[in-house]
């Protein structure tokens, strides 16, 4: 079962863009809720290898992209499961992020590209593997590794994988000279984009190229010295790109949010205790909440019945198992509470623990 705090990153982004326009405007904010109750309350609401030169050998871009081409690629990739344990089907690409057809790069999830976008490099790596192993060590040895990255790393990585692609067909760039990149190509990608995105894109983009690299057991000369003068120099002429620096979410920002829900709808209740959670519990909204329910991953994700445990026994927080939410009343007449996410940023799967007090 879904967990109610599902999809409340728009309607919440929402809510604080009018929060930021009450904010900043002349409308004034009251400092205090006018609300006879206490709707803060949270239990109140519901080292670089050298440059080499690959073998001469027959490759996959040595064929023409025919059924044959294409079956030769099937047989040698092996199956790779998706990202999340449920479907999501791949979109059609937006505008500025369509690449030329080919057998190599198929149309899946961004989510998906890091394992399923091809080279020639990248197959005779597996042929090798298939070679060397027997077929169920070598799957089970590509399967491995699957697992390591998060759903939204690997679709944040699939971007610098698609503007390297689009960049290669662009200037008609071999398949066998894309893997692996050589450190001249690696600085002419960069020359492309300088100082028309900010460093910071540019350096997420190569972080994608090179962990493309590493999937596929392919040596990264992006730490080449030449690579790093031109990432340098994308970072100054990239300047004026960035983002200027947002105001932090605050009270008022909370009061703006309230004034818009309705807290007799459960929809509007639940965007109410997830945003008390995050901004009381200190937390990244992305690890409350989901951007889609078919991205669900209850590996990432918090479940409905999220494992509690009352605050008073600090030391038996993942041992203490409570069916629900549950809060206790300290000394002093405060509550608290705490419930268990599986994931977090900075832990990874050892999660960590929310704890609630007012």
């Amino acid at each position: 079962m879904y967990s109610p705090l599902l999809r409340l990153d728009y309607p919440f982004k929402l809510a604080t863009c009018v929060a930021e326009m009450t904010v900043g405007g002349t409308t004034s904010v009251p400092p205090h809720p006018t609300c006879h109750q206490n709707f803060f309350h949270p239990f109140k609401f519901c080292t670089t290898t050298p440059l080499t030169t690959p073998t001469p050998t027959p490759t996959l871009h040595s064929f023409p992209l025919t059924h044959s081409t294409s079956s030769l690629v099937q047989q040698v990739n092996p199956h790779i499961p998706p990202s999340s344990p449920h479907i999501i089907k791949a979109r059609k690409p937006r505008s500025g992020c369509q690449i030329s057809q080919n057998v190599l790069r198929p149309h899946v999830p961004a989510a998906d590209r890091l394992f399923s976008w091809d080279t020639p490099h990248a197959a005779r790596h597996r042929q090798h593997l298939i070679t060397s192993l027997p077929s169920e060590l070598a799957e089970s040895t590509a399967m491995s590794i699957h697992g390591a990255y998060a759903p939204n790393t690997k679709s944040t990585y699939a971007a610098g994988t698609l503007r390297f692609t689009q960049f290669c067909d662009k200037w008609g760039i071999n398949e066998e000279a894309r893997m692996p990149a050589s450190y001249p190509l690696l600085c002419a990608f960069i020359g492309e984009h300088k100082g028309r995105q900010a460093g910071n894109t540019i350096r997420s983009w190569l972080s994608g190229i090179r962990t493309w690299h590493i999937i596929n057991h392919t040596p990264w000369f992006g730490d080449d010295e030449w690579v790093q003068l031109a990432r340098i120099s994308a970072n100054k002429e990239g300047t004026k790109h960035k983002r200027p620096l947002r105001a932090p979410v605050s009270i008022e920002h909370l009061l703006a949010l309230h004034r818009t829900l309705d807290l007799s709808t459960p929809f509007h209740a639940a965007i109410w205790a997830v945003t008390l959670c995050a901004f009381f519990g200190c937390r990244r909204l992305g690890e409350l909440t989901v951007t889609t329910a078919a991205a669900f991953d209850e590996r990432y994700h918090v479940l409905h019945s999220a494992t509690c445990a009352i605050s008073i026994y600090f030391h038996a927080l993942l041992s203490e198992h409570v069916p629900s939410i549950t809060s206790h009343r300290l000394w002093d007449g405060s509550h608290s509470a705490s419930f268990h996410i599986p994931w977090t940023k900075t832990t990874k799967e050892i999660g960590a623990s929310v704890i609630l007090t007012a």
